[in-house]
């Protein structure tokens, strides 16, 4: 009877303060009421000052009449300083139950027309901040049902961009309920958004979100969060889950996030340590395709020279690691359909598939891109001597818009190396320069 008594003192709880809270919302109802025609008229004031205003004192309302005000106005004013205001409005709400599932309810509506709108991220990021869970488990379908979606997963992503730039307290919770979806474990993109999302954060709570991250994450992102932590904490742990887990059970309550200025340059681990290089490029990705230029200009030993190199980045890899090879001139040819694992075997048949490619045709970029897209890659290697010709797309800034715009929700790294690019700032140097710094990569030229 007595291990009982908890959950009778809580069921008759429930039932005396129901009636109040009822009381309480339905005066809170009634008093928006009789304040709605002057807070319309404060929203359509000129100066943002008084817009700004109006969506703040309407947390006084916690009702969902009010928070259509708020989302209907505030969320859609022109001004950013009042659309900022509006979405505090909204996370000082996150815990009413009743207004999350308006919110939810608004989104899901704009989801099944197939549009999303500027109001999307914020009302999103609302409901990640509740701490209902009924709202929870609503959101997370919701959410799994978004991220299904090219456009979805993008939206997501920039979500978690967002979430690290602001990096308050609120953004960083919302942040691990995005690091906690199903979608987190599949999606590569979603991955690399949370966690390069989480390292900004200066927050001594931030180190708890990326070493439970660490534990399930490979290559580039693993790589991105062991960075960090080292450098933040000067700590050897290096990939070992395990060890920084155990160290941070014993270390969380004394330790201060340190200053940019504090991070010492002896904390700041070399990236990818202990990898495969590549025209000096570390590879630390674990699903990796490398493209190589076959075309004319290449004949002689700026071919064998590529070859040599992309043999000695090949033999290097690790077992775990996973690759593939495209082969472009004015076609594209491609060694495996799907990655391989790094095993001798295979890389042997690689070397064999590599020594006996030809320089002949002309540039195809464009093609080999589009074709090293396809794989489930995290990172893409792209050597070549010339500027595109004879692909689909010809026009430099064409092709880095068109695999761009591809990438977006994939987010793998496109490396550019660059053979006898010419001068600084050419046409055919800035085209591989844009190429990556579009694509989470890096440029490199061999003169």
């Amino acid at each position: 009877m007595l291990a009982r008594f908890p959950l009778v003192v809580t069921a008759l709880s429930g039932m005396l303060f129901a009636p109040l809270r009822a009381r309480c919302d339905d005066t809170a109802e009634a008093d928006f009421r009789i304040a709605r025609p002057k807070f319309q008229s404060r929203l359509r004031a000129k100066e943002p000052e008084e817009r700004i205003a109006a969506v703040q004192d309407l947390r006084r309302y916690p009702t969902v009449d009010a928070v259509k005000m708020v989302v209907n106005s505030g969320l859609k004013d022109r001004v950013p300083e009042v659309r900022k205001a509006a979405h505090e409005t909204l996370l000082a709400l996150k815990s009413n139950d009743d207004i999350c599932r308006y919110l939810l309810s608004t989104l899901t509506k704009d989801t099944r027309r197939g549009g999303y709108s500027e109001m999307t991220p914020p009302l999103i990021t609302v409901l990640l901040a509740s701490t209902s869970p009924d709202i929870e488990r609503e959101v997370t379908t919701y959410l799994e049902k978004l991220g299904a979606t090219t456009e979805g997963l993008v939206l997501l992503e920039t979500l978690a961009d967002e979430l690290g730039e602001r990096g308050n307290e609120d953004d960083l919770a919302s942040l691990g309920k995005l690091a906690h979806l199903p979608i987190f474990a599949r999606e590569f993109g979603l991955r690399r958004a949370v966690s390069e999302a989480a390292v900004k954060f200066n927050r001594r709570e931030a180190i708890g979100l990326l070493i439970e991250i660490l534990a399930g994450v490979k290559g580039t992102v693993r790589t991105v969060v062991v960075d960090h932590l080292t450098e933040v904490t000067g700590m050897p742990f290096g990939p070992d889950a395990d060890g920084w887990a155990k160290w941070w059970d014993q270390n969380k309550e004394k330790f201060e996030y340190p200053s940019s200025k504090e991070r010492t340059a002896a904390n700041k681990p070399a990236v990818g340590q202990g990898g495969s290089m590549y025209y000096g490029l570390r590879i630390y990705a674990d699903r990796i395709v490398f493209i190589i230029d076959t075309s004319g200009s290449m004949v002689g030993e700026r071919l064998q020279a590529a070859k040599r190199e992309l043999m000695k980045a090949i033999d290097g890899l690790d077992e775990n690691t996973q690759f593939a090879i495209v082969v472009f001139n004015s076609g594209v040819q491609v060694w495996h359909r799907d990655l391989v694992p790094a095993t001798d075997r295979a890389k042997q048949a690689a070397a064999r598939f590599v020594l006996g490619q030809e320089a002949q045709g002309s540039t195809a970029s464009y093609d080999a891109l589009e074709s090293a897209l396809r794989y489930d890659a995290e990172a893409i290697y792209f050597l070549t001597d010339g500027a595109p010709n004879g692909g689909k797309i010809d026009a430099p800034p064409a092709i880095v818009e068109a695999i761009t715009r591809t990438n977006r929700g994939r987010r793998l790294s496109i490396y550019s190396i660059g053979i006898g690019v010419g001068q600084r700032g050419g046409l055919f140097d800035t085209f591989l320069e844009a190429l990556a710094k579009a694509n989470w990569g890096e440029y490199r030229r061999v003169d």
